[in-house]
């Protein structure tokens, strides 16, 4: 079985970076949080992501998943996979669209979608997957562009 530890060294690889193990994540870190030994929440801040990195996926305790400022286009359907992932930011990258999927994180709490190009469609899209949830899905920020209250 690899461990937690393992997934990191293999994404730092894969990568080509180096993954500090920080006491506290934030959007602009760039790093892991370990309990444990299990990583519970990752920052690849600005790495210049062109795909979402399937290693990821085999994170079982992630709870924090920040993407921040990378050039994804598409995110795995498989991310509905992370079941204890509740925030999730995926701001400032090039996604037009988000998998149905990522309504079977019933855990979410945190989505941030800002600074990508969505629509409203989209927000309704997890709303309609994950009622319960209290976080909301936003597109571009604040230079004239759409909120989603969910």
């Amino acid at each position: 079985m690899v461990t937690d530890l393992e997934i990191i060294k293999q994404l730092e690889l894969l990568l080509n970076i180096e993954l500090e193990k920080v006491s506290e994540l934030k959007w602009d870190t760039r790093g892991y949080l370990a309990n444990n030994g299990c990583v519970v929440g990752l920052s690849l801040f600005y790495v210049k992501l062109k795909e979402f990195p399937k290693i990821i996926l085999e994170l079982k305790n992630l709870n924090k998943l920040y993407l921040y400022g990378n050039q994804l286009k598409t995110l795995s359907k498989e991310i509905g996979e992370l079941r204890n992932l509740n925030k999730l930011n995926l701001r400032d990258n090039q996604l037009t669209a988000i998998p149905k999927e990522i309504g079977e994180l019933r855990n979410l709490t945190g989505l941030n979608l800002s600074g990508n190009q969505l629509t409203q469609k989209h927000g309704k899209a997890v709303k309609d997957r994950n009622p319960d949830a209290g976080y909301h899905v936003m597109n571009r920020g604040r230079r004239g562009e759409t909120i989603f209250p969910l």
